[in-house]
């Protein structure tokens, strides 16, 4: 499944061909994403777990509950964002992700992939409300998130354990209506 592009890079949904890629990712980026993601466990940084997960991705998308796409850049795998915990019914909503490759940090890409993700949530998938988190001193994701209309709700103290320490989290969120509103969409 793809989404709309950017000139700059191509959203595309991850399967388990896209593996050896993401670890390779991954890999080259581990010290830089330890600094502002959830410490994964060793055996995270293997080709099967890798596999595995994508597969286990595949099934959520298939079921509609969880989207994780890659940002190609020139046709290199060099993020990822993603949509997961999407609930229907009285709370439609769903959890916003993402990382990128440091090379690309700053360069406006993730806020122009979380902009078309929006779109693809509150347009396709029909969504009210789309929620993420951020670390207060990751500056760069919480400025990529308020240029995207989310709103800070309020902080989840000590919620995340990053590079082996629990971390507070600012909680922040956009619903469709503002979005429309602020996007004229």
């Amino acid at each position: 499944m793809e989404i709309e592009t950017d000139r700059r890079f191509q959203l595309r949904l991850l399967d388990e061909k896209d593996a050896a890629e993401l670890l390779a990712l991954d890999m080259h980026n581990r010290a830089f994403f330890e600094k502002t993601l959830a410490t994964p466990e060793s055996e995270y940084y293997t080709l099967q777990q890798h596999v595995k997960m994508l597969a286990d991705l595949s099934v959520k998308a298939e079921q509609g509950s969880a989207y994780m796409f890659g940002i190609f850049i020139d046709g290199e795998l060099n993020g990822c964002i993603s949509i997961t915990d999407i609930v229907y019914g009285p709370l439609c909503s769903g959890m916003l992700g993402y990382y990128l490759d440091e090379r690309y940090n700053g360069c406006g890409i993730m806020s122009a992939a979380v902009s078309l993700v929006l779109k693809f949530g509150f347009e396709k998938l029909k969504l009210h409300r789309i929620e993420a988190g951020a670390m207060e001193r990751n500056a760069g994701s919480v400025h990529v998130l308020k240029k995207n209309g989310f709103m800070v709700e309020g902080t989840n103290r000590k919620n995340v354990n990053i590079n082996h320490q629990w971390e507070d989290h600012l909680m922040l969120a956009v619903l469709k209506e503002e979005w429309e509103e602020q996007f004229n969409v």
